[in-house]
């Protein structure tokens, strides 16, 4: 985009001058060597031979081209390609060409009064190729007001347009677009349907960011590029070039060197700052890195937004290795050495802009489902914590297959989810990267078990075990209420596993000072922590006490210790209460409600099972009182955190208020069914006592659950090595 830069200098337009004779003296040479090559062909035995198929196909065009794709599989089969290109043919569909572009007469463009974005595009090329971009900016909605503009200053190429294309303006310069942001585009180019909202909302959501791109396809369905990278050395890489565009490293959102202006968005007011590109530089390329590099002199970053898509139709050159990025090497000598690596070197800190950032590894059973259980709800807000810090953060789930409901949540917050969509060894990943790491995180006993030992051999970073909680203890005391030896016996067995985990990671981590403590004593060399285990944004208090008699229990019952409390809660508990309100009802919320919680049900007694944040915030709204009676467990408990941050007077029982200090001088504490049943009797029929519960509640949890509590505890817990960065 030749007319979205800074003023040619008089040396400039020498050295332009220079360098035209030159590729006009390539272009010579590439002609006669091609002419050669032709020659070559045409009096091969092979061309001769096959003249008479050929004939035959000009003819029969039909058979032709089912003899190429006969020929295509057996090569596809024979050179093992045959399953990668029929993946990237099906989905080929999002790739066609857009309807409006078959009839161009009907093309009408959408142009705001006001637009957001000002879309620029260069009216060069051929004319199909401009239709079939423009097309795709029609055939689309747009929640985005946007307008069109074609940079076309002797209006040839717009003359053509004129009535078979309504909607766009012909400009001569950027100077003229009105939207806040600006969308540089080349007219090679085909947008896919919501790019341009995803690109324009991150803008708008994220005021640091200053400028935006998508994932660049090519027609065949293969990645272009998802982000550039810029090397020590000057030389720029287009990252993820002719790979599957599905691949985990190509679907997160994250920070870049620098963006393609064939695929751009930006804020006009850095833009205009900036006048535009510097055509100095002899190459694309060179100009791009300098712009990017400018604007982060301003304080401003680039970013990929993966969920934007454009594919690009045009011709697709190697990057020039011949040409030395001299210039651009000398204007920036002092930020290339600080904030980048040697070319090819560290490529994910170079694919993620890491030269000085803390890159972790997390690893867990699977990718978390917050709003299922409350072991998913701490590690995301464990994964929430590192990316609020700025630590570059790769997940890692055992089960390696992907998640479409959840997986994309940590990807929009810049987490690679490391899952089944590429190749899930973690040896073979930890033997390319595991250098690069200053840090691993592994959650869960039954996954330290299994991946501690290729984990530990294959990075000198320190390695963390993050237990949740003590299982042992847990088992032993389920072992206790139930009379289980079978369960006493898997917890002394447990014991002696759990013991030899925290041995042999560099820290321990526990969710309560109390299991913190508990493994100090028992193991005195371990270097174990505790930390916030769960924490929230806001804190809202209650206005008035709830007219509701419904008594709300929340749990994911898939874990014995919620079945068991159900049970208990419905058959020993429940009737006292009613015995004295026969109105009061039941809600068991939660996932996963195993037959025997949903034996349970009854006209008064409501089993939800799974529910979303929605629903189960306007049951926590709805409902006058919250218990959590349970009788064995281990570690801070979510569903009671929960309760003490939406300001829900709660009931609980020793097992449910472990872990949690001074939460004794703020909710009724029993264990036997008749005391339990007195504290929810007195919160049915008290408002006093409601309110000043509730408001005890939320102030507590204000204090002690808040994101930057959690986000020092966890960080004093992970120091990251030395020689990091």
């Amino acid at each position: 985009m030749a007319l979205l830069t800074l003023p040619p200098s008089s040396a400039a337009l020498e050295r332009d001058l220079a360098l035209a004779k030159e590729q006009a003296a390539a272009r010579a040479r590439e002609r006669d060597a091609l002419r050669m090559h032709l020659d070559t062909i045409e009096t091969s035995t092979v061309w001769r031979a096959s003249r008479r198929l050929r004939d035959i196909g000009h003819r029969n065009p039909q058979l032709a081209r089912i003899l190429r794709r006969i020929a295509k599989a057996f090569y596809w089969t024979a050179t093992g390609q045959l399953f990668h290109r029929l993946r990237l043919r099906r989905n080929l569909g999002d790739l066609a060409p857009p309807a409006a572009l078959v009839t161009p007469a009907a093309l009408q463009i959408p142009s705001a009064e006001h637009p957001a974005v000002s879309i620029l595009i260069q009216a060069s090329g051929s004319i199909d190729s401009l239709l079939r971009c423009l097309a795709s900016i029609a055939s689309h909605q747009h929640r985005t007001a946007i307008e069109v503009l074609l940079i076309d200053p002797g209006r040839v190429v717009t003359e053509h347009l004129r009535g078979h294309v309504t909607g766009f303006q012909a400009v001569d310069t950027a100077a003229q677009a009105r939207g806040e942001f600006l969308l540089l585009l080349h007219p090679d180019s085909e947008v896919m349907p919501g790019a341009i909202d995803a690109l324009a909302d991150r803008l708008a959501f994220c005021p640091d960011v200053g400028m935006i791109g998508p994932r660049v396809r090519l027609p065949d369905g293969q990645l272009l590029q998802a982000g550039l990278i810029l090397w020590r050395n000057g030389r720029v890489s287009h990252w993820g070039e002719g790979e599957d565009p599905d691949r985990p490293e190509f679907n997160y959102r994250r920070e870049v060197d620098l963006l393609s202006r064939n695929a751009l968005m930006v804020r006009r007011s850095l833009f205009d700052a900036l006048h535009g590109f510097d055509s100095e530089y002899p190459t694309a390329e060179e100009a791009d890195a300098d712009f990017a590099l400018r604007f982060r002199a301003l304080g401003a970053t680039a970013m990929i937004e993966p969920r934007a898509v454009v594919v690009y139709h045009g011709p697709v050159g190697a990057t020039d290795d011949n040409t030395d990025p001299g210039l651009l090497r000398d204007r920036w000598a002092e930020t290339l050495a600080r904030d980048h690596v040697p070319a090819g070197t560290s490529l994910l800190r170079a694919r993620d802009r890491a030269r000085h950032r803390t890159v972790i590894l997390v690893v867990d059973h699977a990718v978390p489902e917050p709003d299922h259980d409350a072991g998913s709800r701490a590690i995301f807000d464990v994964l929430t914590c590192l990316v609020d810090a700025g630590w570059v953060v790769k997940f890692w789930p055992q089960n390696p297959h992907h998640s479409k409901d959840y997986a994309p949540h940590l990807e929009e917050m810049g987490i690679e989810v490391l899952d089944g969509r590429g190749t899930h060894d973690i040896e073979v990943w930890l033997k390319e990267n595991g250098d690069t790491l200053d840090h691993v995180l592994v959650s869960r006993p039954t996954v330290a078990f299994a991946l501690a030992m290729p984990i530990i051999s294959n990075t000198t970073a320190p390695v963390t075990y993050y237990g949740h909680d003590l299982h042992f203890a847990r088992l032993r005391r389920e072992a206790e209420v139930t009379q289980n030896d079978a369960i006493r016996r898997l917890a002394e067995i447990t014991e002696a596993y759990e013991r030899k985990l925290w041995r042999l990671f560099d820290t321990v981590i526990y969710l309560s000072e109390e299991e913190a403590q508990t493994v100090r004593t028992m193991a005195p060399t371990v270097d174990v922590h505790s930390i916030v285990p769960y924490c929230f944004d806001d804190f809202p208090e209650r206005a008035a006490p709830v007219r509701s008699s419904t008594i709300l229990f929340v749990a994911g019952f898939s874990h014995a210790p919620n079945v068991d409390a159900a049970i208990f809660l419905v058959r020993n508990i429940l009737p006292l209460v009613r015995a004295k309100r026969p109105e009061a009802r039941l809600a068991l919320v939660g996932s996963h409600p195993t037959p025997a919680v949903m034996a349970l049900a009854a006209p008064d007694v409501d089993v939800t099972g799974w529910v979303s944040d929605t629903d189960l915030g306007r049951h926590y709204r709805d409902s006058r009182v919250a218990v959590v009676p349970l009788r064995f467990g281990a570690g801070v408990k979510g569903k009671v955190v929960q309760a003490l941050r939406e300001g829900l007077p709660l009931v609980t029982t020793p097992i449910g208020a472990q872990g949690i200090p001074g939460l004794d001088r703020l909710v009724p504490i029993w264990e036997q069914p008749q005391a339990i049943a007195d504290a929810l009797l007195r919160l049915l029929a008290d408002d006093d006592a409601w309110m000043a519960q509730s408001r005890a509640q939320v102030r507590f949890a204000a204090a002690t659950y808040s994101r930057a509590a959690m986000r020092m505890s966890l960080l004093a817990a992970l120091p990251p090595r030395p020689e990091a960065g």
